[in-house]
């Protein structure tokens, strides 16, 4: 597993556009973990957990085609780095929300001052704003006090 690395979290229904995103990130010098990275016979539920503990940030992908879902792992993934954002200063960047389509942001509740829909989200569409999109996703990355910048 990679040490120090962004989390992706997204619905596969997205593969193909947080694969830009992904790609992007790579090209831009990050480390992302996403589960692509998981091997055949490991624990799914075991690594994505280990993933998200050794992250020094998560991006996570909202779009209409996970709302369109009764069920996703983007939503227990979430609470699973809530509970670790918490441990942080509020002003730490460690959630980023991404959306990739017009859809809202979730009213989770992440302490008794913020909730999900607080923090500032990017929109990774349309296409033709991707590459500057994903440069201000990096420059907020930088900022995350785990980052391999800031070590």
């Amino acid at each position: 597993m990679l040490k120090k690395h962004v989390f992706l979290s997204y619905c596969h229904d997205n593969y193909e556009i947080v694969s830009k995103l992904h790609n992007y990130l790579k090209k831009l010098g990050e480390q992302v973990w996403w589960d692509k990275n998981i091997l055949p016979g490991q624990n799914l539920k075991e690594e994505i957990t280990k993933a998200i503990i050794d992250s020094y940030a998560i991006i996570f992908c909202f779009s209409k085609e996970l709302y369109s879902k009764d069920k996703s792992g983007v939503f227990p993934e979430l609470r699973e780095a809530i509970s670790i954002y918490r441990e942080y200063p509020s002003s730490t960047i460690y959630i980023i929300p991404v959306r990739l389509s017009e859809c809202k942001i979730p009213y989770i509740e992440i302490d008794s001052t913020t909730r999900m829909d607080n923090l500032l989200y990017i929109d990774f569409y349309p296409e033709t704003n991707q590459l500057d999109t994903a440069k201000k996703i990096v420059n907020s990355l930088k900022k995350s006090p785990e980052h391999p910048l800031n070590n």
